[in-house]
């Protein structure tokens, strides 16, 4: 698991939650690396960042970015030979780590509300592509804030040369999809409606 950002956990129908990322018993290697825990909104007093749990052992949860989710004993690990130092909790620095859903939409001149970007997120078709409006957008809005005040990053994110691009673009009247960035020849890519297309790379 890697590159990703999880903000804003809160509760869900007056159910206490605010957990973040929980790695549960498992028989093989897990790596959680190189992803944003920020902001949480639950009125849960055992918050929970990153909770390992009894039986998820030998895992490796290691340079992710955890900010105002708790404080460093909201990490909790419950495994065995898991390795989990070095992460970045509660630092300072970034260069702007307030920033959220709502602040996003409102840098695009929208209604600052997590609703507002469901709504424009929902309303995505083939022919109806807005790419300011994924989850990849905002990820990248909000690792930003993240970088430090030298300009970089207290992470990086790998990125397999096989991995799938960031964006896509397909023309309203044609079948054509093209994929910009690195692809693996021959890829096909899951569109909004739920079909498939042959990915060609450039």
């Amino acid at each position: 698991m890697s590159g990703n950002v999880v903000s804003e956990g809160g509760d869900i129908a007056g159910s206490e939650r605010g957990f973040g990322i929980e790695l549960y018993a498992d028989t093989g290697l897990v790596t959680v690396q190189n992803n944003i825990i920020t902001h949480e909104l639950s009125n849960n007093q055992y918050l929970e960042s990153v909770n390992i749990h009894q039986g998820a052992n030998n895992d490796i949860v290691t340079n992710n970015i955890i900010y105002k989710w708790g404080g460093p004993a909201d990490f909790y690990d419950f495994g065995s030979g898991n390795i989990t130092s070095p992460n970045a909790i509660n630092q300072t620095g970034y260069l702007d780590p307030e920033r959220s859903v709502e602040t996003y939409m409102a840098s695009l001149g929208g209604n600052a509300t997590l609703a507002a970007f469901l709504d424009a997120a929902g309303n995505q078709s083939k022919t109806n592509w807005n790419p300011q409006y994924t989850a990849d957008a905002v990820n990248s809005y909000i690792e930003a804030g993240f970088a430090t005040t030298g300009g970089r990053r207290r992470r990086e994110s790998p990125r397999s040369p096989t991995t799938a691009a960031r964006s896509a673009t397909i023309s309203p009247m044609d079948t054509t999809l093209t994929v910009t960035g690195t692809a693996a020849a021959n890829s096909t890519v899951t569109v909004f409606d739920g079909t498939t297309k042959s990915a060609r790379r450039r």
